[in-house]
């Protein structure tokens, strides 16, 4: 796996935070130490410390100063008040070196992201931030993932292949255009949830014709 020179922060680090996580560090394609998380609940942080052993960092600002690589992992509903606050801190104003911001939220548009970020800056900065959007899926969490991929007109060929080598960590990936975002969301970001129902259907269909639980699921 190619491993990448860059610092990557988490801006909300729940269970699809945790599976870009731990699949970067299995995989080897980024340290420990490359790592940085500010996640506003304090058990999560301190849980994933200790088994991943990567640095937490005071506020959503300090992981935009301080690495190269911004993954928005927060809930759809809190995305707005994320990024104006850190619009209000003029945290994009003051970035003068390149940083890719990749936003892995269900049904957020990247123009969202654009009307925050971009709003004052001239092209030359806005090329310094390109963002990419991504849907990933819940099999990235054993490295069987499959993750769309597009990007906005900021990102050049070489920082889309840079978040292609993070998401290929978790599995597959396919580069797309944002128009098909919400089918890959449909197909392949929700579809695993049906399949897990189909396969508890057949456990208790198992359990129904007498056998335990275990092996319901073994057989299943």
């Amino acid at each position: 796996m190619t491993k990448i020179n860059y610092n990557i922060g988490f801006i909300g680090a729940g269970n699809m935070g945790e599976a870009i996580v731990g699949s970067l560090l299995r995989s080897g394609v980024v340290e420990p130490s490359q790592i940085f998380i500010h996640e506003i609940r304090k058990d999560r942080t301190n849980a994933l410390k200790a088994k991943y052993a990567i640095t937490s960092l005071a506020d959503n600002v300090s992981i935009i100063q301080s690495c190269d690589a911004i993954v928005f992992a927060v809930k759809p509903q809190s995305i707005d008040q994320v990024l104006s606050e850190l619009a209000e801190k003029n945290a994009f104003q003051q970035i003068n070196s390149k940083k890719l911001i990749i936003s892995i939220i269900a049904g957020t548009q990247i123009k969202k992201f654009e009307k925050h970020i971009y709003e004052s800056l001239d092209e030359r900065k806005k090329n310094l931030i390109p963002i990419l959007r991504v849907m990933p899926n819940t099999p990235a969490l054993i490295g069987e993932g499959m993750a769309g991929l597009c990007a906005n007109a900021s990102a050049s060929a070489k920082d889309i292949e840079t978040v292609q080598t993070m998401l290929e960590a978790m599995g597959n990936v396919l580069k797309c255009e944002e128009k098909d975002m919400d089918a890959i969301t449909a197909i392949s970001g929700s579809g695993p949830a049906y399949c897990f129902y189909f396969l508890e259907a057949m456990i208790e269909a198992g359990v129904r014709m007498g056998f335990t639980p275990d092996s319901a699921a073994h057989l299943a």
